[in-house]
């Protein structure tokens, strides 16, 4: 018997539609409880990308701060020098706009 054909048997019988109403409502309990569960998973893995950023932020800012001061302290008359950074991080969105 085919797979289609055993479908239509039991869809078709006396329980057919509460077949299908069992199953539907299932699967939206499911759903339910789905959304409901914590997801511990991706909040762990957004800090340990926070973290990557910002450390790579502060070695760019140091290695920058670095090699500028070597290059303004190479100016005749300029003495010592002392160079500080302040790099900004964060979410910047950019809309498009239609310039016709």
């Amino acid at each position: 018997m085919k797979l289609s054909e055993r479908l239509q048997q039991i869809l078709g019988g006396k329980y057919g539609t509460a077949v299908v109403l069992a199953l539907g409502a299932a699967g939206l309990l499911l759903l339910l409880l789905s959304s409901l569960m914590p997801d511990t998973g991706k909040a762990e893995s957004t800090v340990s990308v926070t973290d990557a950023v910002s450390a790579d932020a502060a070695s760019y800012c140091s290695d920058t701060e670095k090699r500028l001061s070597e290059f303004l302290g190479r100016i005749d008359g300029a003495g010592e020098v002392e160079v500080y950074l302040t790099v900004g991080s964060g979410e910047k969105r950019v809309y498009a706009s239609d310039v016709r």
